[in-house]
């Protein structure tokens, strides 16, 4: 049984995850597939277009085998953290490949990067130090000092910055999974259109960039009034949150360094509207995502020694016949807990964190009577 994995978001489920779906299992020869997916929360510092089990009924309509979360700790963070949470997870399912889209699939030239990001020698210290002194985003200065030292023209997209994270990760598990990049291709100009670029579009003109089932499944969500989901009605709760928590206590709040809890409560204090907020803070150095996250991290009270954690199940959001297949076999390896029903779990601090997340997430639902607290309580795994 070769098992390839991918990381996902599906924030929505398109033509372009299809097709790597697809070509992850060509270039593997996996016959099975693991996605390995966000939750209710992902890596730009929003909340998913729809919640975690229509995305993960779109990924097993789809090609997907087994659909597992990948806990909030992880999701809304750096591309290091979402990066090894997810592999460790993959990694504890015994999975043999994990796949990812990008610009480049050299594996050697990734596997540079990642090398040199993982060992950090002092001449690429030296001349990120001196990025970060002019004021640099963090990925632009290493971007910057791995030019230096002959990396180039590899790490300047978020795909590949992703694919090279989660070549580190493997590297410093000493994980036997095998990284397969996938060449991403098209545009949204022949069917196979980002994923931000389908949210700005949706709902219908976002019809032929999607799989069908996919796109059915979306309909329903509209249907229903459960999508599509979006950060604005948490606007109070944000700036309520950031308001009244001490600057000790905000320091950290996971993606808070350097004195910017400071810089956070004096913008809190002076403006009410997020993005005048999340504007006011943001410099060369603090760019957006950075700031998006750090504003749900406090929501939830994610903090540096959250992110930092290994996990500590592997919570089940979907299957169909050849996922019950792994899941049958992976009661007899793994050694955490496997989460199937939510209701006999072990309530660790982790899995409260995904619960808290799920709640604030239904709040956002457009129709007001569908916003019940303890869906995952009381949401069965979808079985297709």
């Amino acid at each position: 049984m070769k098992i390839v994995g991918i990381v996902s978001e599906y924030n929505p489920f398109h033509n372009g995850h299809m097709y790597q779906i697809k070509k992850a299992k060509e270039l593997s020869g996996a016959g099975f597939c693991i996605a390995v997916m966000s939750g209710s929360f992902v890596q730009r510092g929003e909340p998913a277009i729809c919640d975690k089990w229509a995305r993960a009924e779109m990924a097993l309509r789809c090609g997907v085998d087994l659909v597992v979360e990948l806990p909030v700790i992880y999701s809304a963070q750096s591309a290091e953290f979402f990066a090894t949470g997810a592999v460790r997870i993959l990694d504890k399912m015994g999975a043999d490949f994990i796949s990812f889209g990008a610009e480049n699939d050299d594996i050697e030239a990734l596997s540079a990067a990642a090398r040199l990001f993982a060992r950090e020698p002092e001449e690429f210290k030296k001349h990120l130090g001196l990025n970060l002194k002019k004021g640099i985003s963090f990925p632009k200065a290493r971007e910057n000092a791995a030019h230096v030292l002959g990396i180039k023209d590899i790490i300047s997209s978020p795909n590949n910055i992703l694919g090279i994270e989660y070549i580190k990760a493997l590297q410093r598990l000493g994980s036997k999974m095998k990284p397969v990049p996938v060449k991403r291709v098209g545009s949204q100009h022949d069917g196979v259109g980002s994923a931000s670029y389908l949210r700005s579009i949706m709902p219908i003109s976002a019809k032929e960039y999607m799989p069908r089932p996919a796109f059915k499944i979306y309909q329903r969500e509209l249907k229903n009034k459960k999508a599509p989901v979006t950060i604005a009605p948490l606007e109070i709760a944000i700036v309520s949150r950031l308001r009244i928590m001490p600057a000790s206590e905000l320091s950290l709040i996971s993606g808070v360094s350097e004195g910017l809890e400071n810089r956070i409560k004096q913008a809190v204090s002076g403006f009410s509207s997020l993005d005048d907020i999340i504007c006011r803070i943001k410099t060369k150095r603090y760019v957006l995502s950075r700031i998006r996250r750090i504003m749900i991290n406090a929501l939830l009270n994610i903090t540096h020694e959250d992110v930092i954690k290994k996990p500590e199940y592997i919570r089940i959001l979907g299957m169909n016949a050849n996922g019950q297949r792994i899941l049958k076999n992976l009661k007899s390896t793994a050694d955490i807990p496997i989460i199937v029903k939510t209701a006999d779990a072990i309530k660790t601090d982790m899995l409260l964190k995904d619960f808290a997340a799920t709640d604030i997430y239904s709040l956002l639902y457009p129709d007001k009577a569908k916003r019940c607290a303890n869906l995952d309580l009381t949401t069965s795994p979808v079985i297709i």
